[in-house]
């Protein structure tokens, strides 16, 4: 198996299997975040994913969910996803469901549709670290994005019926702004 880096994944992920898609995080500017460090992001080749998959398929493993690898692989084009998905059921052809990190701005690059289609293709449970919704912790931690980027995109995720979850760091305003 092809990982750059630690795997990386919530607890409620312990049973999936890891496919590493990306590596390293697209932003990896946030100020209390080591996990993706010692790796750059980047896209993994097809090559490697295709390796990756035929291990497991060949393990014997009857694998159920897949958890992307990678802090942002929902960054990928609605294309590109939809190529994986391809790759998944070519080698584990008895449907399994996926699930990765995203960023909240990563959804900006689909249209509800292609979040839709990506939902009925078995991508599901999307995990989204938006730390806070309150514009001056997210600055103060530099996440990138503002509290109506985090309404506006998951909004999307709601109106193409895709679940999600997301990450909250409470405390992250420091002491007094709480």
């Amino acid at each position: 198996m092809h990982f750059s880096c630690g795997i990386v994944r919530p607890p409620y992920e312990a049973g999936s299997c890891f496919l590493q898609v990306t590596s390293g995080c697209s932003h990896n500017k946030c100020r209390f975040c080591t996990f993706y460090k010692e790796a750059p992001f980047s896209v993994s080749p097809e090559r490697e994913i295709r390796e990756d998959l035929q291990e497991i398929r060949d393990s014997g493993w009857k694998v159920k969910r897949i958890f992307l690898q990678g802090a942002d692989p929902f960054l990928l084009s609605y294309s590109r996803l939809k190529r994986i998905m391809d790759l998944i059921k070519e080698y584990l052809p008895w449907g399994v469901s996926v699930g990765g990190y995203g960023r909240v701005d990563s959804v900006k690059n689909k249209s509800v549709e292609q979040l839709k289609s990506l939902k009925e293709m078995g991508y599901d449970m999307i995990v989204f670290g938006i730390e806070s919704g309150d514009d001056a912790v997210l600055d103060k931690m530099n996440k990138g994005y503002h509290g109506s980027d985090i309404v506006e995109q998951l909004s999307k995720l709601d109106e193409a019926g895709m679940h999600y979850s997301v990450i909250f760091l409470y405390g992250l305003g420091g002491h007094d702004y709480g």
